[in-house]
């Protein structure tokens, strides 16, 4: 028969459909670099065929990062001028992980708050958090003398309805552009399910102080927060145009 002709550890015949079809696992193991919402499918896809595909880590600081380098959306927002801004991942483990990096590690030189036309809260850290944690969908920063609350995750206390609305539904990296091209100031912003602003954290920005002065010359190793949050969620490089600026502009 024609089948036990080619038949063998990686390719066998199946006569009720008549075609040769491949054993399983053996087309090994595949790294798949599809973005969140499209990855399930194509690891369900891989695996009829045969592919394992191998488990996604994220990276750590200074490791290059299993998702391909992102490329950015060019927004025009009234009020805001000119922004690139990058999508990130919007699931429970990796916005608990970017709200711990960012609370962590440069609570003593960031702003954050809620920047909507007509209001603009920007605030500083007392101190580094006494406590971050989860429950029910929500992640808790706590400072001590107060805290704030964000819905990253499923929450099932207020219901269906209400918890889809909740949840965080768009995170995003971003940086303003100036009038001349070049950046002038990078931040973090997350949205609920209705669209609306969650939270705005504007990160260390090379043409201010700490105490939100202007600095001249600038100090672009306060992009380092910057740096490190695009190398960890995005997979990407140092971009030298953010290294181009002259000074400050407000939006």
């Amino acid at each position: 028969m024609i089948g036990a002709a080619f038949d063998g550890d990686e390719l066998s015949f199946d006569p009720a459909s008549g075609v040769f079809v491949l054993q399983a696992g053996s087309g090994g193991c595949v790294r798949v670099t599809a973005a969140d919402v499209h990855r399930p499918l194509l690891e369900r896809a891989l695996a009829r065929e045969g592919w394992r595909p191998s488990p996604v880590r994220r990276a750590g600081a200074g490791e290059p990062s299993e998702r391909s380098p992102m490329s950015h959306t060019v927004v025009e927002e009234q009020g805001n001028g000119t922004l690139h801004v990058w999508a990130l991942p919007t699931d429970e483990q990796t916005l608990l992980s970017l709200v711990k990096d960012i609370f962590e590690k440069y609570w003593e030189h960031i702003w954050f708050g809620v920047l909507v036309q007509g209001a603009a809260w920007e605030v500083a850290a007392p101190n580094a958090p006494e406590r971050i944690s989860l429950y029910d969908g929500y992640v808790t920063v706590d400072f001590g003398r107060w805290h704030f609350h964000l819905c990253i995750g499923e929450h099932t206390a207020s219901g269906p309805e209400l918890g889809r609305i909740r949840r965080c539904s768009r995170a995003e990296l971003y940086r303003r552009i100036g009038v001349d091209g070049s950046p002038t100031s990078w931040g973090v912003r997350l949205f609920n399910g209705r669209d609306e602003q969650m939270m705005t954290v504007m990160l260390p920005n090379p043409f201010l102080t700490d105490r939100q002065q202007i600095q001249d010359p600038p100090a672009f190793a306060q992009l380092a927060a910057w740096d490190e949050l695009r190398a960890t969620y995005l997979g990407l490089e140092p971009d030298p145009l953010d290294r181009t600026g002259k000074g400050f502009a407000h939006g």
